[in-house]
């Protein structure tokens, strides 16, 4: 986990108990919800930490639905951050946990994860409790290592693992069957951090479409089995430190 996850992290706990409502009075049990006040204190913290470490960033809140209340996105920081910030916030919110749980899972071979599309298995979702109660969650997302890169299909490709970059798929037009998990064959690594053969033995078919937007974590394979041309998408590289994954 990174400095500015870490920090958040403990910032959503600390920071939570002034960010509440509590019903007066109701037929129904007592319930404690988030409110935009709060969500924007949990999100000016993180961002004075951000700014602190000279870091770039995008920074989401939700309720405890998962919706969003509040988002905010630093100078210099990829567009297509604040989408994953969302999502990492509406994992935390919706599951209950901390959105490293299911990156952490699939590091250790539960790549079956990343077919469950109402989910987004990358740090930097956690969720805001008070009470033992879930209030909503924050997520932050923009890595100063990020790189945008447009990309066009017509046919499909080979197999790919980068073992310290994530990739953040994001489909423009067209439609495609992208293969995630699994194992690759006859995979031979190309350059540092990167495998490539010909195809993967396994693995979970995903459809992809106009506007869905897919995860595939570093240490992942992936392989464009079928793709219907043109096929045009994005994607956002989130390059991790030799040393550990950041987001």
């Amino acid at each position: 986990m990174n400095t500015l996850t870490r920090s958040v992290t403990r910032l959503a706990t600390a920071l939570a108990a002034v960010a509440i409502t509590i019903p007066a009075h109701a037929q129904v049990a007592a319930h404690q919800g988030l409110t935009l006040e709060g969500a924007k204190t949990v999100a000016a913290a993180a961002s004075a930490e951000a700014k602190r470490l000279g870091s770039g960033g995008a920074i989401a809140v939700v309720d405890e639905g998962g919706n969003l209340v509040y988002i905010e996105r630093l100078e210099n920081t990829f567009s297509a951050a604040t989408t994953v910030a969302i999502e990492k916030a509406r994992t935390a919110a919706t599951f209950r946990k901390p959105t490293r749980d299911f990156e952490n899972a699939i590091a250790k071979g539960r790549v079956s994860l990343v077919a469950v599309s109402a989910m987004t298995p990358l740090q930097g979702g956690v969720p805001i409790m008070v009470n033992n109660q879930i209030v909503g969650a924050v997520g932050v997302s923009g890595a100063m290592s990020a790189q945008l890169h447009a990309s066009r299909r017509t046919e499909p490709g080979g197999a790919e693992v980068h073992t310290r970059d994530t990739d953040v798929i994001h489909v423009l037009d067209g439609t495609a069957v992208l293969v995630t998990g699994g194992s690759v064959v006859d995979g031979k690594t190309i350059a540092p951090d990167e495998i490539r053969g010909a195809r993967i033995g396994g693995g979970t078919p995903q459809a992809l479409a106009k506007g869905d937007v897919l995860i595939v974590p570093n240490g992942v394979p992936h392989w464009f089995k079928e793709v219907k041309a043109p096929f045009l998408y994005y994607v956002v590289k989130v390059t991790a430190p030799a040393t550990g994954g950041t987001r």
